[in-house]
């Protein structure tokens, strides 16, 4: 997935992915633990990520992201 080199919310980079899922299911997906950055499961709704070449999101048990 290509997704500009800049800080982003983690809402707003999961809502870029080909999922196409809304603002309010990324909030419950989060509150459940099932979306990971290089691994790190993110927690908190206002968490930033600067996205960098070879990062891996995780989005649920299957979708998984690399970053280019």
């Amino acid at each position: 997935v290509t997704i500009p080199l800049q800080e982003i919310s983690i809402i707003e980079l999961v809502k870029l992915l080909p999922e196409k899922l809304s603002a309010t299911e990324i909030r419950r997906r989060i509150d459940a633990g099932a979306i990971s950055v290089d691994g790190q499961k993110i927690m908190e709704t206002h968490s930033v990520v600067v996205p960098k070449p070879g990062m891996i999101i995780k989005v649920g048990k299957h979708a998984i992201y690399k970053v280019s």
